[in-house]
């Protein structure tokens, strides 16, 4: 079987503010479509809840104070992985990946040290992503190579700057002050999640329209929990809760399926790995749960999920926190 290409997305502080996930007043059409068609976890936490440390755990399945990266990556912190961290994209490209990022990293400045061979949309802007990635779909239907797509957005970050949504009214999270200020708030940020979903739309429908369709995995997930009081910058539920959802046609990765189970982003990258045959190496910190995906086991691969919050070089005002399927300390 050749190996499936991999195309992730990943959005800034989406935490699970998606229709697919509960909150009724957002519109998430294309989003909510792919869970249908994929699998999703609803119990997905992120080891971190700010940008950096996130998304480090999510491509080097490795917790921040191992693989360094504790804090965000530019001024005034500087938090870097440590000399030897191996990303997704280098580990895919040993295995004949090209790998390729579309947009937003902020792992390191210079994308190339964590083994992309192909930078695009340098600025960061959304309209830009979306084509440079449509591109690397139809390239990919020409190559020998599988390759592995990264699609990183800005958005869903402040400022919002696309209007308001309050067409199906607003959300209020029961941890915030149901007030007017807060309102409007939600309803930028609901328009700002709408639109992000509709340049995940555009990449789908590159997606299914390209030859390579059945032979592409499709990952969409965020860092960490939404830009709000409690949430983004605690390791609170709701600071890093994230969203998973997978879809590959015809494969384990499909069916609308929804799994319980607590599990973490640092168990992306072996999952991957698993996927396609590869032992992760020792050094891996997470866990595959294909064998949940895949209906061999009914129970995940792990029952408490662990999360740190690291603000300044200094190393003070640590926060930790554990979670499972009952309780959050």
């Amino acid at each position: 079987m050749n190996r499936p290409n991999i195309l992730m997305i990943t959005s800034h502080d989406l935490g699970q503010h998606l229709c697919c996930y509960g909150v009724n007043s957002v519109q998430t059409e294309n989003i909510d479509e792919l869970a249908s068609r994929g699998v999703r976890f609803s119990n997905f936490y992120s080891t971190s809840a700010v940008c950096s440390p996130g998304r480090g755990s999510l491509h080097t399945g490795r917790y921040p104070q191992s693989n360094g990266l504790m804090g965000l990556t530019h001024a005034p912190w500087w938090w870097s992985l440590n000399r030897n961290e191996r990303h997704t994209a280098e580990i895919l490209g040993d295995l004949g990946y090209i790998s390729c990022l579309a947009g937003v990293n902020h792992i390191d400045g210079d994308p190339k040290r964590l083994g992309y061979e192909e930078i695009h949309s340098e600025k960061q802007n959304a309209d830009d992503t979306v084509r440079e990635t449509e591109a690397l779909i139809f390239r990919a239907e020409k190559s020998e190579n599988p390759f592995f797509i990264k699609a990183g957005f800005f958005e869903v970050h402040r400022p919002f700057v696309q209007g308001t949504d309050t067409q199906n009214g607003v959300f209020v999270p029961p941890w915030l002050a149901d007030t007017d200020t807060v309102r409007n708030d939600l309803a930028a940020f609901q328009a700002t999640i709408k639109y992000f979903d509709s340049c995940v739309g555009q990449i789908l429908s590159a997606v299914e329209i390209s030859s390579i369709a059945e032979n592409t995995l499709v990952i969409l997930t965020s860092d960490h929990g939404i830009p709000y009081p409690g949430a983004k910058w605690t390791v609170r539920k709701a600071g890093i809760e994230t969203p998973f959802i997978a879809y590959q046609p015809k494969t384990a990765f499909s069916g609308g399926k929804v799994f319980e189970n607590v599990t973490s982003n640092v168990d992306v990258l072996p999952t991957l790995l698993d996927y396609l045959g590869e032992v992760p190496s020792s050094s891996i910190q997470g866990f595959s749960f294909l064998e949940l995906v895949n209906g061999k086991r009914n129970t995940g691969p792990r029952r408490h999920a662990f999360s740190q919050y690291t603000p300044e070089m200094k190393r003070d005002n640590l926060s930790r926190s554990v979670i499972n399927d009952r309780y959050h300390l």
